[in-house]
């Protein structure tokens, strides 16, 4: 006889398979749902039953006719449950609402005014969560929060061990966010968000780099189609790995990092300004001259050491970059990483991500949706 505490943990498990298979396949019909998840009819007519009277799911209406009945489609209730995602940038901080469907609703950002200070850091971050929050509507519920920021981050503790680009060290945001909201609050790593974002958006990416070139530095490394973090969260942070021994001394006090060497040649610190920067083709200028070759020199080099560690099958470039660079970046950047390898190595493939604006906010929404609903 199945004992009540198992047989619980069943039905949470089931509930589960059937949430997370709604994030992918959404809108979906119970056969199909049925059919993917392997749990039977029964099963997940009572699960659907549940998640709607929770306001969780609705009916969308019916599948396009195969011959016979129609089935009646399932998708997220994008009308009462949302998230609150914020990115910070070293420029910029950006708070939105985003729905179950992972469809940014309402969004507001204002210019950091001093990434020296934390504390004035937390009050604009809070002031503009407020203002996003203001546009709810009444019965409308915000399950939980995800904030990105460039640096080291404890996941497991909401903590910022280390950002260099704000001088933060061992910031808690949970507890002093806490203090303002009353539903689950997470931090993370930006460029790890952005590599989630892609990660769901493309559903096939095993082992991939994800290197985000925007106002700050950083790389998303997914192995085996998770995030890999490492022992302390210090994954991924190439913007602070050497390139040059005696090269300019950056914002976190050593010589030759990769974002001071690149400050050299590109606007690092600036959204705008890379923007204008990377444009095709306003900045067909930038496409011909001496700094662009070292920009891809050296972020190439990054690469080629990255693949010759872990050999992802996939590079993507995120962030600001992506947003309006051509064809050309990843061709060019393509060339100055194979030429780097070893006679037998496998060439690598250099692609643009295809999440683009507000990869970060998206990232946080499917960390909350995994955190909170999974």
């Amino acid at each position: 006889m199945q004992k009540r505490g198992s047989a619980q943990a069943l039905r949470e498990h089931n509930r589960k398979a059937v949430l997370a298979c709604l994030r992918d396949q959404a809108p979906i019909s119970r056969t199909r749902l049925s059919a993917r998840t392997k749990l039977s009819p029964a099963t997940i007519s009572a699960i659907v039953d549940e998640l709607i009277s929770d306001q969780l799911l609705v009916e969308v209406g019916k599948e396009r006719s195969r011959g016979g009945r129609r089935a009646v489609m399932l998708d997220f209730n994008e009308q009462k449950y949302f998230f609150l995602c914020a990115d910070l940038a070293v420029d910029t901080i950006s708070v939105a609402l985003v729905n179950l469907r992972f469809q940014v609703l309402a969004h507001r950002s204002r210019p950091v005014q001093d990434r020296r200070d934390p504390a004035l850091l937390l009050q604009q971050l809070v002031e503009t969560a407020q203002e996003v929050l203001a546009t709810l509507g009444a019965g409308e519920r915000v399950l939980g929060m995800c904030i990105g920021v460039t640096g080291v981050v404890n996941k497991a503790k909401d903590t910022i061990v280390y950002s260099a680009a704000f001088d933060i060290r061992n910031l808690n945001m949970r507890a002093e966010l806490a203090r303002f909201f009353d539903f689950p609050i997470y931090t993370f790593n930006d460029a790890n968000l952005s590599a989630l974002a892609e990660k769901y958006y493309l559903s096939s990416l095993g082992y991939c780099l994800y290197l985000m070139i925007g106002p700050s530095l950083g790389a998303g490394v997914i192995v085996n189609g998770d995030i890999y973090s490492g022992q302390s969260g210090w994954a991924g942070e190439i913007g602070h790995s050497i390139v040059e021994r005696a090269g300019p001394v950056c914002f976190c006090g050593k010589r030759g990092c990769l974002v001071s060497v690149l400050a050299q040649y590109i606007p690092v610190g600036s959204a705008e300004k890379l923007r204008s920067t990377f444009a095709w083709p306003s900045g067909r200028d930038f496409y011909a001259s001496s700094a662009y070759e070292h920009f891809c020199y050296y972020v190439g080099l990054i690469i080629s050491n990255y693949v010759k560690i872990f050999d992802p099958e996939t590079v993507i470039i995120g962030g600001v970059v992506a947003e309006v660079a051509p064809q050309k970046l990843y061709a060019d950047l393509e060339a100055c990483v194979n030429e780097q390898f070893l006679l037998g190595d496998q060439p690598v493939s250099i692609l643009p991500a295809q999440v683009k604006a507000n990869s970060v906010i998206i990232g946080g929404a499917y960390f909350c949706f995994d955190n909170i609903l999974l």
